[in-house]
């Protein structure tokens, strides 16, 4: 990288705002001697001040991409920019800054709700207990990451030949010789998320994984009006071959379009009695307990033995103690965009205890926040 300090491409920069309609709009730090931290103190001093206002900060195979969310009044940026540069060189730091261009595939037509799997990853809880951000970070064991990327990736396949990896939030197409496997590995490590999208663009249809902060996934297929069965095939085949020793829960739920957290859980059905942040600061109880009864879900041994009445229900062993419980009917699930309510209100009564409620979340506390 340069050993003259900062450089700064104002031309590309200019283009990447004019593109983005002088809104939102991305920056790529080309360096190799600039750590996150380092990046993130040297961002903190010019946000400080009113105006310009940059965020993110996320790792690239060749630096740090960040978003400059707010322009400021007129001439605000150009203040905020050798701000920036005068920092960057306070913290040692060498590179280029220029625009970055994000790659999106556009609005395709997709039902709305559309089913998505929705997987819990085993976090390692003394790690998350360790953190100060809990959950906000990516605390799975490296051999667990390795095996839940690779099964990602091997899912999305089918998508098509294009691809499009998310390295933190920032969308970069890839080509098709490219290692996204280490990509995404390594956006895990140093974004704490990711996600891959692989399409055919002629069809508008694709396939997208995304993992995130929490040991949080969402995998479902996009675009293309196909039959239900077919789509709902496609999202359970997501289940397969996965490495359920790593595994707390699965299930498959309907869920907007382009789903990349589990903060979309109740967007579209609502849970029985809580809410979304319920689960995410509940995250240790996926293991035991789950959020809601689905058409089809993967289980631990732990989940079933708080069930009322499974005996409706065809249950597969997969292994390592998780089990694949799946409605004898899944047409009244999955063939409308909601599935009947009264489908649900009876699976509910067979699921019984193993349905997380604010009584069980308060009396079993997090690790990191003791009982009162």
């Amino acid at each position: 990288m340069s050993d003259i300090g900062v450089e700064v491409d104002t031309r590309s920069i200019r283009k990447a705002m004019r593109d983005a309609g002088l809104s939102d709009f991305w920056i790529h730090f080309r360096t190799d001697d600039c750590s996150l931290d380092d990046f993130g103190r040297a961002l903190n001093v010019p946000n400080d001040s009113d105006g310009t206002f940059a965020e993110g900060g996320f790792q690239t195979p060749t630096g740090i991409v960040f978003l400059v969310s707010d322009l400021g009044g007129p001439g605000d940026f150009e203040e905020w920019m050798p701000r920036l540069v005068a920092n960057l060189e306070d913290v040692g730091a060498t590179g280029r800054l220029a625009g970055a261009k994000p790659t999106y595939v556009g609005d395709w037509p997709t039902e709305d709700p559309t089913p998505a799997a929705f997987l819990a990853w085993a976090e390692d809880l003394d790690a998350v207990t360790a953190d100060q951000y809990r959950t906000s970070h990516w605390h799975i064991p490296g051999d667990a990451t390795e095996k839940i990327v690779d099964h990602a990736v091997a899912w999305t396949i089918a998508g098509g030949e294009e691809s499009i990896v998310y390295l933190g939030d920032f969308p970069l197409a890839v080509s098709p010789e490219a290692d996204v496997v280490s990509m995404l590995r390594s956006s895990l490590i140093h974004n704490n998320r990711t996600a891959i999208t692989r399409y055919q663009l002629n069809k508008k249809r694709g396939r997208m994984a995304f993992l995130g902060p929490g040991g949080d996934a969402t995998m479902q297929e996009i675009g293309a009006q196909v039959p239900w069965q077919q789509r709902l095939e496609a999202v359970h085949s997501a289940l397969d071959h996965i490495p359920t020793q790593h595994l707390d829960l699965a299930f498959v739920r309907p869920a907007p379009r382009w789903t990349q957290s589990w903060i979309q859980i109740d967007m579209r059905q609502k849970l029985p009695e809580l809410h979304e942040s319920d689960i995410r600061y509940n995250r240790h109880l996926l293991s035991r307990y789950t959020p809601d009864a689905h058409g089809i879900q993967i289980l631990t041994d732990q989940h079933l033995t708080r069930a009322r009445d499974l005996s409706s229900w065809n249950i597969r062993e997969l292994g390592h103690g998780r089990y694949l419980v799946e409605a004898e009917d899944r047409t009244s699930w999955y063939c409308k965009p909601l599935p009947d309510q009264e489908v649900v209100d009876q699976a509910r009564h067979d699921f019984g205890d193993m349905i997380l409620t604010k009584e069980i979340s308060a009396a079993n506390p997090p690790p990191w926040r003791p009982a009162a």
